[in-house]
């Protein structure tokens, strides 16, 4: 009889960690997703971005950025080229505000998109953190509305204010 025994402590601790990191993952407020870059496919993504987005995770998986977000300028092989060779160039995390993604359904909504370059293994890859901003675009157009009617109140106020004059100053006479 011959036995092999293989201590699978390492192995059980990874894979517990990968599990929590999944799980945190999975549980921010951001929608998360990795882009191959050579197949312009997501390779993972988080339950935020499948809940955002209506997809189911196996469905996203068949997806690229380019059928979700709308407002992309990438219509060809070439544009798609240059986004990348941008954002290596950059080598940080560039922030893409007035973007809009879309829902399985067909519906959009505005999100701001934190894009960086990676490589890992040796293959190229685009990691996105997606903010839903539909909540702020609202706030930001009802404080512009607001600040719209506070100039023509003052504006209001002073034209009745020289009408007064006038008129007080055409009685005393």
């Amino acid at each position: 009889v011959i036995y092999f025994i293989r201590d699978i402590t390492e192995r059980k601790q990874v894979e517990l960690d990968l599990e929590r990191f999944r799980a945190i993952l999975d549980q921010t407020g951001e929608a998360l997703n990795i882009t191959d870059l050579e197949t312009r496919r997501f390779v993972d993504v988080n339950e935020t971005a499948c809940r955002m987005l209506g997809y189911t995770r196996e469905e996203l998986l068949q997806l690229g950025p380019q059928e979700i977000e709308t407002s992309l300028p990438i219509q060809s092989q070439a544009d798609w080229a240059n986004h990348i060779q941008f954002l290596k160039e950059a080598d940080q995390t560039l922030i893409f505000d007035n973007c809009i993604n879309r829902r399985k359904d067909g519906s959009t909504f505005p999100v701001e998109v934190s894009m960086s370059y990676r490589t890992f293994g040796g293959r190229d890859y685009l990691v996105s953190v997606v903010r839903d901003v539909t909540q702020r675009k609202s706030l930001e157009k009802q404080l512009r509305q607001s600040q719209k009617l506070e100039a023509l109140g003052r504006f209001a106020s002073g034209v009745a204010h020289d009408i007064n004059n006038a008129l007080a100053l055409i009685l005393s006479r």
